[in-house]
């Protein structure tokens, strides 16, 4: 894809690898380079690389102001929490999750539906809504920032209550943050979205030494780990949707280093390390009981300092910790510039052969000769069965989720009706006199009503008349929560959860019919097939 011209937004872009991707895009003259960060630098950081091209500009005076160098207008910063709805943003994570109003916001917005006022209010898709991007880079690490809210410590909280709990699962977190990054993207028509991923252990096995605690490894590296294994997993899903952008994934599986080297005060999470001291030990007494809140508080004398080594999103590390943990052998080390090249190479089009994506799809098995003659076996066995045989069984199991299993039973009783009452050659009767045989169909059948209502398909005849059960296992929407009878809302689960015999659906069916039938006689149809047709053609269900 080309690069000159383009809107481009990188996420996570103050990091040092979206630096650095940032500092190869550049050359390319993209349209407008916006880089969005969690960490309030984004803007610091534009106008640092809007510095450096003053140094390259042929113009330096304009370029400093700005106003006639289109390089340096093209860059823009924001900042901001992209896992969280708008209003909540800037807030630092420890103050969300203290605060319950807010815990139950983003509780809501990750496990309900994901309705059109989840999406508005995310800040996620109100950027890239704003910003309209043809290339989204995605640097941010997504598999530390959900799986290091810790839901482990969470669970062994006892003052924790469940909204914590929830609000901290990193998996259905990440599958609503995939859901709202598709939905963006389609809507201003993204064309390509690289993600640069992580293995979660630097590359290395459940034998890493470098852990959280004293387990090894401890649960929480490797919930990180499977987070990053699903990512990539729902990215492969999102590659194989026909609308979708074009998405490439990167995995560096060495450690990333470095941002820079200096000495002075130790950072970590946000703040400084404090420096304590203490010159009197502490005698342990055997058969007593350690505490340490029955020791004295022990003063800060100020902040812990020395040389270090900023490796960006993974601390501040001592000149001998580096030395270890890049060490051929253990994690050992990629540089953020060797990542950026990699990454502007397949925005390009140029093969590297290390995109994830495209690994996984080569690699994974498909369907297979062998099994087509297979099914085309079971086709023919399961034809040879005459029509009155097949109408006294169970014609759906509910398998494929309600609306496919709602096509399939509307398929099938239309399939019964032509069958039993249609001649090859006799013309098919009015619609209002289908829907009215179609229902005797369903009243007369015992064994096929039961089917339809054992697994939770109601059946909706003309006047609002619905046939259903009362189950135990209520599992559809529509049978788990009280809702008000409208039509808007007997249109909707008709719609999607209930077979529909009203005379507009039956009619829309035998459209259906003359369009995806394969054969002059619409008594002769295959179910299966047509509404395999139905899935791809009219709701986006394709194989790419």
């Amino acid at each position: 894809m080309d690069i000159t011209g383009k809107n481009i937004l990188i996420l996570g872009g103050s990091g040092e690898v979206g630096m650095a991707i940032c500092g190869e895009l550049l050359p390319h003259q993209p349209a407008k380079l916006v880089i969005a960060s969690n960490d309030g630098q984004a803007s610091f950081c534009a106008s640092c690389l809007a510095d450096e091209l003053c140094k390259e500009c042929l113009d330096a005076v304009a370029c400093s102001s700005g106003n006639a160098c289109s390089k340096r207008n093209a860059l823009s910063g924001v900042t901001g929490n992209i896992f969280v709805r708008e209003s909540l943003k800037n807030l630092p994570p420890t103050k969300i999750l203290k605060d319950s109003r807010n815990l139950s916001i983003i509780v809501d917005d990750i496990f309900r539906e994901l309705t059109d006022e989840v999406l508005s209010n995310s800040a996620l898709y109100r950027l890239i809504l704003e910003h309209r991007p043809d290339i989204i880079i995605d640097s941010v690490n997504t598999a530390t920032a959900l799986a290091y809210q810790d839901a482990y410590r969470v669970a062994q909280d006892e003052s924790a209550d469940k909204l914590q709990a929830l609000a901290t699962a990193a998996i259905p977190a990440l599958v609503r943050h995939v859901q709202i990054l598709y939905r963006a993207m389609k809507a201003v028509k993204t064309g390509l979205y690289l993600k640069i991923g992580t293995t979660g252990t630097g590359g290395m096995g459940l034998n890493i030494p470098f852990t959280h605690g004293e387990e090894s490894p401890s649960s929480l590296l490797l919930g990180k780990a499977a987070a990053a294994g699903a990512q990539t997993n729902i990215l492969y899903v999102l590659s194989q949707t026909p609308d979708a952008p074009v998405v490439i994934e990167l995995k560096p599986a060495s450690m990333i280093g470095w941002k820079d080297r200096d000495n002075g005060p130790i950072k970590k999470r946000g703040g400084t390390v404090p420096l304590y001291d203490v010159d009197v030990p502490h005698t342990l007494e055997l058969g007593a009981t350690f505490s340490v809140g029955a020791f004295e508080e022990s003063k800060s004398l100020g902040e812990l300092s020395g040389d270090y080594i900023n490796t960006g999103e993974n601390g501040y590390f001592s000149p001998e910790e580096f030395f270890t943990i890049t060490s051929p052998g253990l994690m050992e080390m990629i540089r953020p510039e060797d990542i950026a090249r990699e990454a502007v190479a397949e925005i390009l089009g140029r093969s590297t052969s290390h995109n994830v994506i495209a690994a996984v799809d080569a690699a994974v098995m498909k369907s297979t000769y062998g099994a087509g003659l297979q099914r085309s076996g079971a086709h023919y066995d399961h034809t040879k069965l005459p029509i009155p045989d097949r109408v006294n069984t169970a014609i759906v199991y509910g398998q494929l989720g309600p609306h496919t299993t709602k096509l399939i039973a509307e398929c099938s009783l239309i399939r019964i009706y032509l069958a039993r009452f249609c001649s090859r050659d006799a013309a098919i009767p009015n619609i209002s006199d289908i829907t009215l045989e179609l229902c005797g169909i369903v009243m007369k059948n015992e064994a096929l009503r039961q089917n339809l209502l054992s697994i939770g398909m109601p059946v909706l005849m003309g006047g609002n008349r619905l046939l259903f059960v009362r189950r135990a296992d209520r599992d559809k929407v529509w049978e788990k929560e009280d809702w008000k009878i409208t039509p808007a809302n007997i249109n909707k689960f008709a719609e999607w959860n209930w077979v529909d015999l009203r005379y507009q659906n039956i009619e829309r069916w035998l459209k259906r019919l003359k369009k995806y039938s394969k054969e002059k006689d619409l008594s002769t149809f295959n179910v299966g097939e047509m509404v395999a047709a139905v899935l791809m053609d009219e709701f986006g269900g394709r194989r790419p």
